[in-house]
């Protein structure tokens, strides 16, 4: 199962000044045609990826929150079985989870101290665009590979919280919306 983190940007921002705003950081702008989002979801958004790779799947977001909560198992046997998987095949591929997400709960601990230069970037990236007029909010939502039909909460926060420490305890299926109200706009 693969992890997404999508950057949610107004259809009303200034694509191009987004764009060159993500270009002094070197990073892309990919948009993410084919994600199928929560109905809950403001339709004023699209979606985009801020990376090439196939998933972000190595990111340290929201590892301060990924061992806190099981991961949605039920959601997954469901899609599993819609897929055709058996039964046993199904205990075994949940079997190998496991396996690696114990590897990867000592993976986190050991990276503890890597995670937060991670965090620092995402913070600054956010920031930048929310400093620009280019965009007047914008959010953060991480996905696994099979979206929820609803979101698990949304959280809604001014310029101010959008600290490394927030991206650090990010949380899946949770909608976070960052808005420019209290930013000085260079």
């Amino acid at each position: 199962m693969c992890y997404f983190n999508l950057v949610a940007i107004p259809r009303s921002a200034d694509l191009p000044q987004v764009r060159a705003v993500l270009a002094r950081h070197n990073l892309p702008l990919e948009a993410v045609p084919e994600f199928r989002k929560p109905d809950d979801l403001p339709p004023k958004f699209d979606f985009y990826r801020l990376s090439t790779w196939r998933c972000d799947c190595g990111t340290l977001i929201g590892s301060l929150s990924q061992g806190e909560s099981p991961p949605p198992h039920e959601r997954l046997r469901r899609s599993l079985e819609k897929k055709g998987w058996g039964k046993h095949k199904i205990e075994r591929w949940f079997e190998e989870l496991e396996k690696q997400e114990t590897k990867r709960e000592r993976e986190r601990t050991q990276l503890a101290g890597t995670a937060l230069p991670e965090a620092e970037a995402w913070s600054a990236v956010l920031s930048d665009l929310l400093r620009c007029r280019a965009v007047r909010s914008l959010g953060l939502l991480q996905v696994c590979e099979d979206p929820p039909r609803e979101l698990a909460a949304t959280y809604r926060a001014g310029f101010g919280e959008l600290t490394p420490e927030l991206f650090l305890r990010v949380e899946l299926d949770v909608f976070y919306e960052f808005r420019r109200e209290s930013v000085a706009v260079q």
